[in-house]
């Protein structure tokens, strides 16, 4: 329940406040802030929060360490090391 609440606040506030009178008035500029901006904004940091759960959980097990996590074992730090070197030499596209 507070995940679905912190997404809907992610759609609805900003700096420019989106109201739901105006987009189910079809107004134009909410729209594009809703859908175009916010939505793949708040979408991506849900699946990044899911993803980061799940490694995490998987770790545990699988180590047998209550306290394993991506961080203490290096798995971060190699995801941000391939992440820098796809931006660096892959075409963008």
């Amino acid at each position: 329940a507070a995940a679905v609440a912190a997404m809907a606040a992610g759609m609805l506030l900003g700096s420019v406040p989106v109201d739901l009178g105006a987009l189910a008035a079809g107004d134009q500029g909410a729209w594009t802030i809703f859908v175009d901006l916010r939505l793949p904004r708040v979408l991506l940091a849900a699946v990044v929060g899911a993803a980061l759960a799940v490694s995490g959980a998987a770790l545990q097990p699988t180590l047998r360490n209550p306290l394993a996590s991506p961080e203490i074992i290096g798995v971060s730090g190699g995801a941000a090391i391939s992440a820098v070197l796809a931006l660096a030499f892959l075409p963008p596209g």
